[in-house]
């Protein structure tokens, strides 16, 4: 860069057409290579499955789920670790949230998933075809909103939402509506039909310039009842605690030279 410039001053007082393309080329050498950084600075998508939990009936679904991996392979085809979101049993929350949850790789992201409202859970009855739909919220009125948050702004997402799972006793009545703000402007302007026994893709949702998606749980007739989701976004990955140093370690683990005493 001193010998650009160092050159610019030398044609300067000769030829301005000189100097003039000797600005632009360089400009045009900066333009690329800040815009190559950018782009590469993007995180790529991570996936995370979450299934709702209560204490009637622990444990978590682990592993690629058919349903969504036959709906979105690319996005959905590496799962692995799910997140238990650990609801009380007939005990209704209120506004309850989760933070840092994990990956497919189990490594702690940004995202979190926020209610507004009271949330209550339940256990399902018969075979769960699935594995998944052991646990899940319900309404039997109303609407439960609900964020996830921590995603790049700006950017697509990937969704997945579970219903019941079953088909045991015709349970047709869990069906919902979920409303998606699928644009990232701020209204629930999409519409998606939760089926009860198979889930609902919703791919191409827009994240919003502060960083979150918004939806509703919409209750339409008997009992909306929905057990997990899925979502393959753009996220940070959150710094792991770094391990504590022991006395007489260096940072790089080697043992350093420790005072002599008399």
């Amino acid at each position: 860069m001193r010998l650009l410039l160092e050159r610019v001053r030398q044609a300067g007082a000769s030829n301005s057409r000189v100097v003039v393309a000797i600005i632009l080329f360089v400009l045009g050498i900066l333009t690329v290579l800040l815009g190559t950084r950018t782009a590469s600075s993007a995180p790529p998508n991570s996936l995370v499955s979450a299934g709702f939990n209560n204490s009637n009936q622990p444990g978590s679904y682990s592993g690629v789920e058919p349903l969504a991996q036959s709906a979105n392979s690319a996005a959905f085809g590496s799962a692995n670790y799910w997140n238990p979101l650990t609801l009380g049993y007939l005990s209704p929350e209120t506004n309850p949230s989760f933070s840092f949850l994990k990956d497919s790789g189990g490594n702690l992201t940004t995202v979190g998933l926020q209610f507004t409202g009271s949330v209550d859970s339940y256990t399902a009855g018969g075979s769960n075809d699935h594995g998944i739909f052991g646990d899940f919220i319900y309404l039997n009125g109303g609407s439960l909103p609900w964020k996830l948050t921590g995603l790049v702004p700006n950017t697509v997402a990937y969704l997945y939402f579970y219903g019941y799972g079953s088909n045991f006793n015709s349970q047709s009545y869990r069906t919902f509506n979920m409303a998606l703000d699928t644009t990232g402007g701020g209204s629930l302007n999409g519409n998606f039909t939760v089926d009860y026994y198979t889930g609902v893709y919703a791919g191409s949702v827009q994240v919003s310039p502060t960083g979150t998606i918004s939806g509703a749980m919409q209750f339409t007739n008997g009992q909306a009842s929905w057990s997990g989701f899925k979502s393959s976004a753009r996220c940070n990955k959150q710094a792991q605690p770094a391990p504590p140093r022991l006395p007489g370690w260096s940072v790089g683990g080697r043992p350093k030279a420790m005072p002599m005493t008399s």
